[in-house]
């Protein structure tokens, strides 16, 4: 069981413009299969794709799983590691490894961390 508390919430100006950090309330999880679907009426024999999720506590302490594609999934992975990085630079580096264009990734990732902070999935630090 995890203890940690979260630390209020901070007002965000530009959300490219912060340094993300992973909540040490967030997990994010890589399964062969969607074990958040296994259950008496569903057995998988095999996997497609991997499946990827967010297992996370809120601000409410209430438990929480999200489902996320590759890219959402990988852009966790950078937050986790990152200690300095803004979102623009977190997203223009996911960018290149996609070989998306910065624009588009800039545009859609924004409103992706916007959601995550709101959730309490990601967390940064006042500006």
């Amino acid at each position: 069981v995890a203890e940690e508390e979260l630390p209020d919430t901070v007002a965000i100006g530009d959300v490219l413009a912060v340094v993300p950090h992973l909540s040490p309330l967030a997990w994010s999880l890589s399964y062969r299969f969607p074990v958040h679907c296994i259950g008496p009426g569903f057995r998988p024999a095999a996997a497609a794709e991997p499946t990827y999720l967010v297992v996370y506590r809120n601000r409410d302490d209430r438990v929480h799983f999200m489902e996320l594609n590759a890219a959402t999934a990988r852009l966790l992975e950078k937050v986790r590691d990152n200690r300095t990085d803004t979102v623009r630079v977190l997203l223009e580096s996911l960018a290149g490894e996609l070989d998306m264009s910065v624009t588009s990734i800039l545009s859609f990732g924004g409103e992706q961390v916007t959601q995550l902070i709101t959730m309490a999935v990601v967390l940064v630090a006042e500006q």
